[in-house]
């Protein structure tokens, strides 16, 4: 990962900081469903964690 904002999502018209304050993921056709459910999975439970 990065501290700087990414080219993506600052070329889809985000500012510098809304950039700063996202998380990109990539997923290839190589990636299984399980995997992405895993990651989802995850995100999930940070989501709900921080929530608090």
């Amino acid at each position: 990962g990065t501290l700087k904002p990414s080219h993506v999502i600052l070329a889809s018209g985000y500012s510098e900081e809304d950039a700063r304050g996202t998380i990109r993921f990539s997923f290839s056709a190589s990636n299984s469903l399980k995997e992405v459910d895993y990651a989802l999975e995850i995100i999930n439970n940070l989501a709900k964690k921080f929530k608090k």
